[in-house]
């Protein structure tokens, strides 16, 4: 009889580590997941702020006068909203696209001839 309680008892304890593995592996793998969400949606914005700024290079080719800028375009996943500023004769264009919370920032001086 002594033996078939200490076999109950051994049984238990490896369910209970088989469990926790596994339990374990299940958090990590939801972690990493997180982890490449995250970089998709930051990949994601750096090209939406690509964008507008190519969409601001086509409209200031159009339209040397213009500065208007765009405010949150929808494309793709996020939106981007670009700004234009005179700078001594320079024009500073700044694109931020936007993914979920996730955002990027680029910018870029454009001289006239």
């Amino acid at each position: 009889m002594r033996r078939r309680g200490s076999m109950s008892i051994m049984v238990v304890i490896l369910a209970l580590s088989a469990t926790a593995m596994i339990t374990a592996a299940m958090a990590l793998s939801t972690g990493s997941a997180t982890v490449q969400r995250s970089a998709m949606q930051r990949e994601q914005a750096v090209f939406l702020a690509d964008s507008g700024l190519e969409h601001a290079m086509i409209r200031l080719k159009n339209d040397a006068a213009w500065r208007d800028g765009f405010s949150d375009v929808p494309l793709g996943a996020g939106t981007y909203t670009v700004t234009l500023v005179d700078d001594g004769g320079d024009i500073v264009i700044t694109s931020v696209g936007e993914v979920g919370t996730l955002s990027n920032e680029l910018n870029v001086r454009v001289g006239w001839e």
